[in-house]
């Protein structure tokens, strides 16, 4: 297990080897560098540099990478500033994000900016998300605003939905729907069957 903890600034070599059973960045720390392994990451200090593992990432409330991320699960309460892919991510209450996501399915009680593809995406009662959104299937309970696409769209009555759907079909139990409604499209290249052999085993290229 590698523990990073201390007010000081910690500077990490670039592609630093293997984890073993967890690697924690504690509150107060910085780390600069990538991080790679074969297990748990837990961030709750600051992290500039991109992690590629192949297990959990877990953002704590007060943790803050500034980097892509690259993992089966991703758990974030905190700041992520930078691509994401993943086979389940879960974007929970304090969490704050931005930029690409790829993954199978996404929880989003939050607040997200930025573009996602995912096989189904739902977005919590408390979830707050303003981008554009692809999926099989889309579950609106919290409030959207921008492009969505899918075959399925369910809005429940907590539900708040403000954009452009480009859908097959919708089911609407009681939510508030404002936009256009049309014919079911991609928004992005199809990257969802590349994504299954990507994250198989989420290859790590160590430095030599």
């Amino acid at each position: 297990m590698a523990l990073f903890g201390g007010k000081k600034e910690v500077t990490k070599e670039k592609n630093s080897g293997s984890i073993g059973s967890a690697t924690i960045i504690t509150n107060g720390s910085k780390i600069e560098g990538n991080i790679v392994g074969n297990d748990t990451v837990h961030v709750d200090g600051e992290l500039v540099g991109n992690i590629a593992v192949n297990n959990v990432v877990v953002v704590g409330k007060s943790g803050v990478v500034k980097g892509n991320i690259k993992a089966k699960q991703i758990i974030c309460n905190g700041s992520i500033e930078g691509s994401l892919e993943c086979r389940a991510l879960e974007i929970m209450q304090q969490a704050n994000l931005s930029n690409r996501v790829l993954s199978d399915t996404v929880i989003i009680d939050g607040n997200f900016d930025g573009e996602i593809v995912a096989q189904k995406i739902l977005v919590d009662t408390r979830g707050v998300v303003k981008s554009k959104l692809q999926a099989k299937e889309i579950v609106i309970k919290g409030v959207f605003e921008g492009d969505l696409s899918c075959e399925l769209l369910t809005t429940k009555v907590t539900g708040k939905i403000k954009g452009n759907m480009f859908v097959k079909n919708i089911l609407n139990e009681g939510g508030l729907v404002e936009g256009s409604i049309g014919q079911y499209k991609d928004l992005f290249v199809k990257e969802i069957e590349n994504k299954e052999e990507n994250i198989e085993d989420v290859e790590i290229e160590e430095k030599k």
